[in-house]
C-alpha cells in the first residue's frame, strides 16, 4: 500500500474512536507537571489538529491506552507531514518497545490495528530501521499485541 492509501485507512478506522474524558488524556495528569501541560495542550484538540500541529518529543508514552488510541492517527500522519524525514516514526509509540506501549496497543480494535499495522510495513518497506526493529520485537516478544500468539484468529499474519 502507499502512503496515501495508508492514510485513508487510518482515516477510516479512526474515524469512529470516541475523543476521551478531558480528565483521561494523560496517565498521572494530576501529579506530573509535563503529563499536565500535555493534556492542556492536547484537550482542546481532535486528532485530524494533531496532523499539522507544532509537536515535541514522543507524548505518547504520558496517554492513557483510550487516548493514545483516539489521538495515534494524528501523531502518525503529523510525522509523515514533514515529509522530509525530521520526524521519526520513533517519534509515535507504535515502534516503541515499552511495556505502556503494549498496554496502548492492546486498546486497538481490529481495524486500527490493520491499519496502524500497514504503517509499520510501510516504515519497514521504506528502510526504516527502527520499524523493523519494533516489528522483530513485536513477533518475538510474547507479551506484544503483535506477536501471533496475542492475535485474534480473524487477523492476517505478515510472512
Amino acid at each position: 500500500m502507499t502512503k496515501p492509501e495508508i492514510e485513508g485507512q487510518l482515516r477510516r478506522a479512526f474515524a469512529h474512536v470516541p475523543r476521551p474524558p478531558d480528565s483521561e488524556i494523560c496517565r498521572n495528569q494530576s501529579t506530573n507537571i509535563e503529563e499536565r501541560e500535555l493534556a492542556h495542550f492536547l484537550r482542546p484538540l481532535s486528532w485530524e489538529d494533531l496532523i499539522h500541529a507544532e509537536l515535541w518529543g514522543p507524548q505518547d508514552i504520558f496517554l492513557t491506552p483510550a487516548a493514545f488510541r483516539y489521538y495515534l492517527p494524528g501523531f502518525i500522519l503529523n510525522v509523515w507531514s514533514s515529509g522530509d524525514g525530521s520526524k521519526p516514526l520513533s517519534a509515535v509509540g507504535i515502534v516503541l518497545p515499552y511495556d505502556f506501549a503494549l498496554d496502548n496497543l492492546a486498546s486497538l480494535g481490529e481495524d486500527e490495528y490493520r491499519a496502524v499495522r500497514e504503517v509499520v510495513i510501510c516504515e519497514m518497506n521504506t528502510g526504516s530501521e527502527t520499524a523493523k526493529t519494533a516489528w522483530e520485537w513485536g513477533w518475538k516478544n510474547p507479551k506484544s499485541p503483535w506477536h501471533p500468539k496475542n492475535q485474534e484468529p480473524h487477523l492476517d499474519h505478515v510472512k
